[in-house]
C-alpha cells in the first residue's frame, strides 16, 4: 500500500462515532463542564479526551504506533517538561498546567491503539465525516477555555507577600516578591513562589475581607460619589471596630488584598494595570508601579515585537516550511502537494488565528506548526529510507570454503 494510499485509508478514523464522542466531550468539558463543575473530575476528563482526540490525528499522519507513541511523549512532556507548557499554551488557547497527576490519561492509549491497529476500512466512512472530524477536532484541541486573570495577583505568606504580574504585549507573567510590606519588590525563581494554581484563591469580592493571624482584617469598598469617587480601605484591629485607613483611587475591578502574616501591619492591594498600594502607615497607601520590573530586556522586547509581526512572521513561517518540504519529503507528489496546499493553507490558517495576538503568541504558534511539519517531514524520510534499505537485493555470501 502506497503512502498516499495508506494516509487516505486512516483518515476514515476521523468520520468514526467514538472520535466524535471524544471531541464532543472534549469542547464540553472545556467551555461548559469545567465552569459549572470545577473540580479533578473535569480537569482529568479533558486529559483523557484530549488525548484520544491528539493521538487519533497523530495516528492518521504517522500511522497506530507512531502516532500513539507521539502523543503519549508529547503530554508527558507538556505535562513535567518546564517550559513546554508555557510553549504550548499559545496553541491549546488557554492556560496548560504542569501536573504530573495528569499522567494517568496514559492509560487511555492501549486500548486506543488496539482500536486504531485494525485495518481500516474507508468505505465504512464518507469523506464528508472524516473532512468534519478533523476540523472538529482541531478546533476543540486549540480552543481551550481560559479566564482571564487581572495584571497583578496578590498571595499572603509568612514575612513575604507574592504579587504575580502579567508584563503586557504577550510576555509570559513574573512573579515578585516583597519582604518590606511593598516598598520594594524583587523576582522570584520558578517554582520557589505559590503554586500557580493557588492563585485563584485571592478574593476580589469587596463583601469578603482579609484577615492576619492575629484577627487584623482589611477591606476595601467603593466610596458614595459625595465622600470620595474611589476605593475606602477599611482597617478591623483585633478587639476594636473598623475604622477608615486609607483611600486610592477608583479601582478597574474589586480590589484584592495580601498580608505579610507574620506583620498585618504590611498589607499590599492591587490596582489598576500594573500598580499596587502598600501600606505606609494609617492613612497612608502608596502606589508602585510593577510593570517596570518584569518583563524581558528592551532589546529581547524589541526583536520579539519585530519578528512577530503579522505579515513577517507569516512570510518567514512559509519560506522555513517550503524548505522542510523541498528537502526533506522524498516523494516528488507529495511534495507538490504539501508545499502547494498544506503550507499555503497552513500559513493563511495560522495568520487568520494569530492575527489579534500579541508577538510572542505568534512566534510561539507559527514554531509550533514549523516544529510539527519538521517531525512530518522528516518521519517521511525516515520511511523512505527504510523502504529503500528493505528493497535492496540480499548480497550473496561468498563461499570461502
Amino acid at each position: 500500500m502506497s503512502a498516499s494510499t495508506a494516509l487516505k485509508a486512516r483518515s476514515s478514523w476521523l468520520g468514526r462515532p467514538w472520535f466524535f464522542v471524544a471531541v464532543v466531550a472534549l469542547a464540553l468539558n472545556d467551555h461548559v463542564f469545567k465552569g459549572a463543575w470545577p473540580g479533578w473530575l473535569t480537569g482529568k476528563l479533558s486529559d483523557f479526551a484530549g488525548l484520544v482526540v491528539v493521538a487519533t490525528l497523530a495516528a492518521v499522519l504517522f500511522g497506530p504506533r507512531w502516532g500513539t507513541v507521539v502523543a503519549g511523549v508529547g503530554f508527558v512532556a507538556l505535562k513535567t517538561v518546564p517550559g513546554v507548557a508555557e510553549l504550548a499554551s499559545p496553541v491549546l488557547g488557554g492556560v496548560t498546567l504542569r501536573d504530573p497527576s495528569d499522567l494517568i490519561a496514559l492509560a487511555v492509549l492501549p486500548p486506543l491503539w488496539a482500536l486504531l491497529h485494525a485495518v481500516p476500512d474507508p468505505a465504512r466512512t464518507r469523506r464528508v465525516w472524516a473532512v468534519a472530524g478533523l476540523v472538529a477536532g482541531v478546533l476543540a484541541t486549540t480552543a481551550t477555555s481560559s479566564v482571564r486573570t487581572p495584571d497583578v495577583m496578590l498571595e499572603s505568606g509568612s514575612g513575604v507577600i507574592y504579587a504575580n504580574v502579567d508584563p503586557g504585549d504577550g510576555f509570559n507573567r513574573e512573579v515578585l516578591a516583597t519582604t518590606d510590606g511593598g516598598q520594594t519588590w524583587a523576582k522570584v525563581s520558578e517554582g520557589s513562589g505559590p503554586d500557580a494554581r493557588e492563585w485563584t484563591s485571592q478574593r476580589y469580592d469587596r463583601d469578603l475581607h482579609v484577615c492576619a493571624p492575629d484577627a487584623t482584617c482589611y477591606r476595601g469598598t467603593n466610596g458614595t460619589s459625595g465622600e470620595w469617587a474611589g476605593v475606602l480601605i477599611d482597617r478591623l484591629p483585633p478587639g476594636s471596630n473598623w475604622q477608615l485607613d486609607g483611600r486610592v483611587p477608583r479601582l478597574g475591578y474589586e480590589p484584592a488584598f495580601a498580608l505579610d502574616t507574620a506583620a498585618p501591619d504590611r498589607a499590599v492591594l492591587s490596582g489598576e494595570n500594573r500598580t499596587v498600594y502598600y501600606r505606609r502607615s494609617a492613612g497612608d497607601w502608596v502606589a508602585v508601579d510593577l510593570g517596570a520590573l518584569v518583563g524581558p530586556p528592551a532589546w529581547v522586547r524589541s526583536a520579539v515585537t519585530t519578528l512577530g509581526q503579522f505579515g513577517v512572521v507569516t512570510i518567514l513561517t512559509f519560506l522555513v516550511g517550503a524548505g522542510m518540504i523541498w528537502l526533506l519529503v522524498p516523494w516528488t507528489p507529495v511534495k507538490v502537494v504539501l508545499e502547494v496546499l498544506v503550507n499555503v493553507l497552513a500559513c493563511g490558517i495560522l495568520a487568520v488565528i494569530t492575527a489579534l495576538g500579541a508577538p510572542p503568541s505568534r512566534l510561539q504558534v507559527h514554531a509550533a506548526w514549523l516544529g510539527i511539519l519538521l517531525v512530518l517531514t522528516a518521519m517521511m524520510r525516515v520511511t523512505w529510507w527504510q523502504e529503500r534499505r528493505s528493497a535492496l537485493p540480499a548480497q550473496p555470501v561468498e563461499d570461502l570454503r
